[in-house]
């Protein structure tokens, strides 16, 4: 009778155990990583693009090379290598990065200085004149080893854009770290 009671409270223990854990991981799903700042540390190189063509043509036609530095503490600097429609300007940027618990994050870029195009037929240095800055959000991936982005609600937007500088293309694409 004694190994018995012994069972059931062996038993019990369990299952009070299990749902415990069952029921924090249905309230708190996906933050098992506990993903921070520091998740994202050091040099990634990024690709991102337009999908699709948006009724203004806006992003018909644009990619993006990036290789990005993350502190580990919510600042980012780098290079991104812009093609406009076969214009291809190089643009220096600084910017933040905020990482939530279960992997989400979101990160403004500001395009600092522009040069390039090689053969002078589109003025690169016109892309910062209104210190354009660019909005993503970010899931990240592999214990922060990769993380995919999409263009976030204003993706673009600059001093002088006055509004709202939705676009309708989804803009994508996914960073690796080095």
């Amino acid at each position: 009778m004694k190994k018995l009671l012994i069972t059931l409270k062996k038993v019990r223990f369990g299952a009070v155990f299990g749902l415990a854990a069952w029921v924090t991981c249905i309230v708190f799903a996906g933050t098992s990583a506990a993903f921070s700042n520091s998740s994202v540390a050091g040099g990634y190189g990024c690709l991102g693009n337009a999908t699709l063509g948006d009724s203004s043509g806006m992003l018909q036609g644009i990619s993006e090379v990036m290789r990005l530095n993350f502190d580990g503490a919510g600042h980012v600097k780098g290079a991104i290598v812009l093609n406009l429609q076969g214009e291809v300007c190089n643009i220096a940027t600084t910017g933040t990065y905020n990482v939530k618990p279960g992997g989400l994050a979101a990160m403004n870029l500001t395009w600092n200085t522009a040069t390039g195009d090689t053969d002078s037929d589109t003025i690169c240095s016109n892309l910062n004149a209104d210190a354009i800055s660019q909005h993503t959000a970010l899931v990240i991936e592999k214990n922060g080893a990769k993380f995919d982005f999409q263009a976030a609600d204003d993706f673009l937007t600059a001093p002088s854009s006055g509004g709202d500088s939705d676009v309708t293309s989804p803009f994508t694409g996914s960073c690796t770290k080095q």
